[in-house]
């Protein structure tokens, strides 16, 4: 998977399956906080739990704040 950046907003099952895949193919990501769905707490969980820190899981709290990593 060829991926530049992947921002994560809000989501439910679909989106939690795309953000173990990104995981898994040691992807980082960002996650835009309490935008809705898994945004709240399942990603939080997942980073505590389920990840194995293949990639960088990088949690922003507005979208103006993705502008200094990118």
């Amino acid at each position: 998977m060829d991926i530049d950046i992947a921002v994560i907003i809000g989501g439910k099952t679909g989106t939690m399956y795309e953000v173990t895949v990104l995981s898994g193919l040691s992807k980082d990501f960002y996650v835009l906080e309490n935008s809705g769905g898994i945004t709240k707490k399942t990603i939080k969980n997942f980073t505590k739990e389920g990840h194995k820190n293949n990639s960088k899981i990088i949690f922003i709290k507005n979208p103006e704040e993705l502008n200094k990593y990118i």
